[in-house]
């Protein structure tokens, strides 16, 4: 487990994170979500104590860290594993020795190593590349080099900064689904910085939204990704989603344009034809998008609803009354 209790860091003069709070439990896959200069970058750095905090208390399992002796400190770390968006790979070694240079580093025999390695190289499939040049290898080859180097000395939390930002959508699917059976197989606490939505979704039980060194909503991934609270959570999710949310105010008048959020029980339900059969309203649908978290899927519809307010608010409430998730963008 993870606890960061109040930790902030200052760069000349400015607050890049702020007052954080945060609990992390065990074996779990957490997000960290942010837009570029949010401070989740920095969050991390902290959080995996390659920073030092200017005020706050970091403890992995009830024992504090942030505060060792520079000996202790480093004992400290080989608790951790890395990952980093360019792989910070050693052009100089092949395969093997990018891999066997954390067992080195901490005085492991040969023959513990090579039996390490060989048994790091077969989890990520990477046998068959033992001896290849670093120059040799695809962007997706060398992150799975990147994560056997970060897993050497069996970690307890594996940190991903970035770590598919360079990679092409079909190559960021197999890494992340490596990332995760490795969760499942060895049991670690995996914490991932990203901006990218499908991250989130693919492989991350909870989430949190970070804004100017804030945490402004956290979760579940279907409760944040699914049914956000704060309205920047709403416009970083429908950002990333590519919702036209400009455009809501361009496509006609009437009484209120809503987005409406589905769960996986009410998305498969005809809600919205008895909503026109039933109340006095007449409905444009304006963008619509069913997302699968964690395999549910989770249904979104912006729709702007034509008719009385008396009528409005009735069809809001049988709406609500069923499970959905009304909220209103404009009036």
């Amino acid at each position: 487990m993870i606890t960061l209790g109040n930790i902030s860091k200052n760069y000349n003069g400015l607050r890049v994170v702020d007052n954080v709070s945060l609990e992390i439990g065990e074996n779990v896959i957490y997000g960290l979500i942010g837009k570029s200069g949010a401070g989740k970058s920095t969050l991390i750095r902290m959080m995996s104590l390659l920073e030092s905090l200017d005020t706050g208390e970091i403890y992995y399992d009830n024992c504090r860290v942030d505060n060792l002796e520079r000996e202790k400190l480093s004992r400290c770390r080989r608790q951790l594993g890395m990952i980093f968006q360019h792989f910070n790979l050693f052009s100089s070694r092949n395969v093997f020795g990018n891999v066997a240079y954390p067992l080195e580093i901490v005085g492991k025999d040969k023959e513990t190593i090579k039996k390490r390695v060989s048994e790091l190289l077969k989890m990520v499939e990477l046998s068959d590349k033992f001896d290849y040049p670093i120059s040799k290898l695809s962007g997706g080859q060398k992150q799975r080099v990147a994560i056997a180097r970060a897993l050497a000395n069996h970690p307890k939390f594996l940190f991903c900064d970035e770590a598919t930002s360079a990679l092409d959508p079909q190559t960021t699917k197999s890494v992340l689904r490596l990332i995760k059976s490795i969760r499942d197989k060895i049991g670690l606490t995996v914490v991932i910085i990203t901006h990218q939505m499908e991250v989130v979704k693919e492989i991350c039980d909870y989430v949190s939204i970070i804004d100017n060194g804030k945490i402004v909503e956290n979760g579940t991934v279907k409760e944040v990704v699914g049914f956000p609270h704060t309205k920047i959570a709403r416009e970083f999710i429908s950002t990333l989603d590519t919702l036209e949310k400009n455009a809501l105010q361009t496509i006609t008048s009437g009484s209120a344009t809503c987005r409406l959020h589905f769960d996986s029980e009410s998305v498969t339900k005809p809600i919205l034809s008895y909503l026109i059969r039933n109340y006095q309203l007449d409905v444009n649908i304006l963008s619509g998008a069913i997302r699968t978290v964690n395999k549910e899927p989770l249904g979104e519809l912006v729709l702007k609803f034509i008719g009385s307010a008396t009528e409005l608010n009735r069809g809001i409430a049988h709406l609500e009354s069923v499970g959905v998730t009304v909220e209103v963008l404009d009036d």
